[in-house]
């Protein structure tokens, strides 16, 4: 769930949840990541924040692969 605050320049990223299924973690993170960033770029958004990821343990790699270029 995601929301353009425009007036920020800033994509909110509400609530990230992925499946409990074994798949590996880097490269989905990694594709979302990097999909994410067009995405904010698309909607002229200059920062992606993040309030909520489930799994937990998931949270800080989400962060700090939007954070990467």
């Amino acid at each position: 769930d995601c929301k353009a605050h425009r007036r920020q320049q800033r994509l909110e990223i509400k609530a990230l949840h992925f499946c409990d299924d074994t798949f590996g973690e880097q490269d989905l993170i990694r594709a979302f990541a990097d999909a994410t960033r067009d995405f904010a770029r698309f909607q002229e958004c200059d920062s992606i924040t993040v309030t909520a990821v489930t799994p937990g343990h998931l949270r800080d790699p989400v962060k700090r692969a939007l954070t990467q270029s």
